[in-house]
């Protein structure tokens, strides 16, 4: 169990740092007028599910097996976040309920194909 705390948190760790660059390149386009700010939303938007579906390929790609159930259990870590920090921010939109959804499929299916990469890889 210890284990895999460490393996969800050096996921989660390299994760945010991986979209704190990103969105500071993002921004700093934005901001030097280079791309527009539609343009912004959409790539960060983008960019945001990439990174879920990174989520889940790397622990799925760390843990080496029972793909579904790690992947349910980072989505379950992502949706009790989402819904502590939706608690104190009023402003839920249907929109944000289909990019959550989006989420979670993407870290789901990202631990499957991780954990199936890798028997693949070790069978070879």
């Amino acid at each position: 169990m210890k284990q895999k705390l460490t393996n969800i948190s050096l996921t989660f760790l390299s994760i945010i740092i991986l979209g704190v660059v990103f969105s500071l390149i993002v921004s700093l386009l934005s901001t030097l007028k280079i791309i527009s700010i539609q343009v912004n939303d959409n790539l960060l938007l983008g960019l945001s599910l990439g990174l879920f579906f990174l989520l889940g390929l790397i622990f799925g790609l760390i843990e080496k097996k029972k793909g579904l159930l790690n992947g349910l259990l980072l989505t379950m870590i992502y949706l009790i976040l989402i819904y502590t920090l939706n608690l104190i921010n009023k402003d839920y939109e249907i929109s944000s309920i289909y990019i959550i959804l989006s989420r979670s499929l993407l870290i789901i299916v990202g631990c499957i194909l991780g954990v199936n990469i890798k028997s693949r890889k070790s069978r070879s």
